[in-house]
């Protein structure tokens, strides 16, 4: 896809009237969200086929944090493709994809007009990805939730030797004794990774034609769901 393509890619798929372009809230357990998310939905009146909106949505955040979870009940709500970050980047044996052919292949996954990816890897994709997004969402989660997120995970895929990418399997040794454990790798990375999405998030005038919708707390995530299946289909008035 070439420049101008992208550039007319980005404005047709932006082309909801400027009053349905609000900020809303999401409020759950007596927490709140800003949820800085245009195409907001009319409050009256049910969803019409008048105007689609195909959102790509990217959704960053510390390892561990539920990113595939949530991207996946995300795709399969607004029936789009998913698109994992890690199953792309992992080969078999745990052999990293190299540079140039992971965003080779990464280019061509995201040249579909919908979509919804998970992961990070910003400094091999963010420069491909977040041009061609609608929306990035940020789960900012406390470090306590996300290690236990990560302890949990880590367990079930141990103990059940569950299949992850291409063949791939967590076993004990790797997870618990190893150099290459997520735990150790969620309890390195977790404030520098923070500090990089916060980084972005305060200064969203460096991606301006992308949404930045950032949660604290799982609980925010089932709303945003909701929230986003409304949004994707929008009643032009």
């Amino acid at each position: 896809m070439t420049a101008d393509e992208l550039k007319t890619d980005r404005i047709a798929n932006r082309s909801a009237p400027h009053e349905l372009r609000r900020a809303f809230l999401v409020e759950t357990s007596g927490r709140s969200v800003t949820i800085v998310c245009g195409l907001a939905l009319p409050a009256a009146g049910p969803c019409g086929a008048t105007l689609c909106v195909m959102p790509r949505v990217v959704i960053v955040g510390s390892s561990c944090a539920g990113k595939t979870t949530l991207a996946r009940e995300l795709a399969t709500t607004l029936a789009h493709p998913h698109i994992e970050l890690d199953a792309l980047h992992w080969m078999p044996d745990w052999q990293e994809r190299a540079v140039d052919e992971f965003r080779a292949v990464l280019a061509r996954e995201i040249a579909a007009g919908a979509w919804v990816l998970d992961g990070n890897y910003l400094s091999q994709a963010q420069d491909i990805v977040w041009p061609r997004a609608t929306h990035v969402v940020w789960l900012n989660y406390s470090f306590p939730v996300v290690m236990k997120r990560a302890l949990v995970r880590t367990v079930r895929r141990s103990l059940v030797r569950e299949h992850l990418w291409s063949g791939n399997r967590e076993s004990w040794r790797r997870s618990f004794m190893s150099r290459d454990s997520i735990l150790l790798w969620v309890v390195t990375s977790f404030r520098d990774r923070r500090r990089t999405l916060r980084q972005l998030f305060d200064n969203p005038d460096l991606w301006p034609e992308i949404d930045h919708i950032e949660l604290t707390h799982p609980s925010q995530a089932g709303p945003l769901v909701r929230q986003m299946e409304r949004l994707s289909c929008l009643q032009a008035r």
